[in-house]
């Protein structure tokens, strides 16, 4: 594999918002380039926000702390990737794939701190339906339940918090599908 410079434009101006030096070949898909570019800028402390990233390949990609504010992540390939506490405000995800054929149809709820060991609880509305991730736990909103109520118990501090969290993101839901009926 050959060292080669790639430039991640700017999703607002167009311009070179960074030019990573990425290890691939010469013939990969510009969607693995793209993806190499973000992991390389995520190392290397660049700015990713407002930069365009549209059908990037960051499966099991480490995005935690990464400053995506407006950045461009549409049909991106998410799957697996770690976001703990990266800066989400403003970026498009929509189409964005992150695990077993689901995508993103906006972008994701997060809340946090939240249990036990101060994690965030992360809302993913998906083409089917809403899912949770919380820790090593991904699944639906009922799978959620059931697991937290069998590992926290029922009426617990953890319980009562995530129980209020679960009605936030309900409401959340209720709100986004509220406004898509009122357009249409």
């Amino acid at each position: 594999m050959a060292t080669t410079k790639f430039d991640v434009l700017n999703r607002f101006t167009g311009e070179v918002q960074f030019t990573a030096e990425i290890e691939c070949a010469p013939d990969a898909l510009p969607s693995v380039k793209l993806g190499l570019a973000v992991k390389w800028a995520v190392k290397a402390g660049a700015n990713l926000a407002g930069a365009y990233l549209a059908d990037a390949y960051l499966a099991g990609a480490n995005l935690a702390r990464a400053n995506l504010a407006g950045a461009y992540l549409a049909r991106a390939n998410l799957a697996g990737a770690y976001l703990a506490d990266a800066y989400l405000a403003g970026a498009n995800l929509a189409g964005a794939k992150i695990r077993d054929g689901l995508t993103l149809t906006r972008a994701p709820m997060f809340i946090g701190p939240i249990g036990r060991e101060n994690g965030t609880l992360i809302a993913y509305a998906t083409n089917d339906g809403l899912r949770l991730q919380r820790g090593c736990f991904f699944g639906t909103v009922d799978e959620f339940n059931a697991a937290s109520e069998q590992t926290h118990g029922l009426r617990t501090p953890v319980w009562t918090t995530y129980r209020a969290a679960l009605a936030m993101i309900a409401a959340w839901d209720a709100q986004h599908w509220a406004t898509v009926k009122a357009a249409a």
